[in-house]
């Protein structure tokens, strides 16, 4: 979790995008930050660290589902999402 944050933070424009999502998930081995023992409100404190400046930068639906699909999450919190 704090590693997909952490890259992803540093984004600085959209052509960096798919290639941060890339390598977090080479660092991973294409698995998902779980997010599905977390309380709805340590979720939220973290997304609204990290999807201000992401969601600033997707410009499409795709680039929302490349965030997503980084994370397995309960439905509760999928709602913060």
């Amino acid at each position: 979790m704090l590693l997909i944050g952490m890259v992803l933070d540093s984004l600085k424009g959209k052509q960096q995008l798919y290639d941060k999502v890339t390598q977090l998930e080479r660092l991973t081995y294409s698995n998902k930050a779980d997010l599905t023992r977390a309380t709805e409100r340590s979720v939220q404190t973290y997304f609204d660290w990290l999807l201000p400046n992401v969601c600033g930068i997707c410009d499409r639906t795709a680039d929302m589902v490349a965030i997503y699909d980084l994370f397995e999450m309960s439905a509760a919190v999928e709602t913060v999402f």
